[in-house]
């Protein structure tokens, strides 16, 4: 069974994200072509040379705005140089990156939390969609939170996935509004 982290090392995991943040900006300082941009809780950073974990973007404190992250990811791949993403590990969280042909086609995040796992950020570009990649991603995600102890698994899906999921199983039980802001 998956438990929630104390308050005490929740403080000390932002705290080591935090310096890890710090680290790369004061790192970054000394290369002539690198840059660092910090937006909703993460920063990215590009040395200019051509090692993953030398350019990517890393959360600044746990509950960094994943729509920033996505951004400043976005920023990051743009240079063409090859990059990462570091996600803080928490307890009962899990990262998905799906890939055929040597190319990403679909990402999420399962989070198991007693009984139940949520599927999160099911998200494959439009050029590989209807092709099973976000199904796959999500049946993994549900599959690892039962096998953790899950006893059953919910999401919130968008209009476009919604055909995917009943057809994996998932039913409708709440339908709720969102309005998002233009500005």
């Amino acid at each position: 069974m998956t438990q929630q982290p104390s308050a005490a090392v929740a403080a000390k995991a932002d705290m080591a994200c935090a310096a890890l943040a710090r680290t790369w900006q004061h790192l970054a300082r000394a290369l002539p072509d690198a840059w660092v941009v910090r937006d909703g809780g993460a920063v990215a950073c590009v040395t200019g040379v051509g090692v993953p974990w030398l350019n990517g973007v890393w959360p600044e404190h746990a509950d960094a705005d994943p729509g920033a992250v996505a951004g400043l990811l976005d920023r990051v791949q743009a240079t063409g140089l090859p990059h990462s993403l570091h996600l803080l590990r928490l307890p009962g969280v899990r990262c998905y990156l799906g890939e055929a042909g040597g190319q990403t086609v679909t990402t999420g995040v399962g989070v198991t939390l007693g009984d139940f796992t949520g599927v999160f950020n099911i998200a494959t570009p439009p050029a590989h969609r209807r092709r099973g990649h976000g199904a796959a991603v999500t049946a993994r995600a549900v599959a690892d939170g039962l096998a953790a102890g899950a006893k059953w698994a919910w999401l919130q899906s968008s209009p476009p996935g919604y055909a995917t999921y009943t057809r994996l199983g998932f039913e409708t039980v709440e339908t709720w509004k969102c309005w998002i802001t233009s500005g």
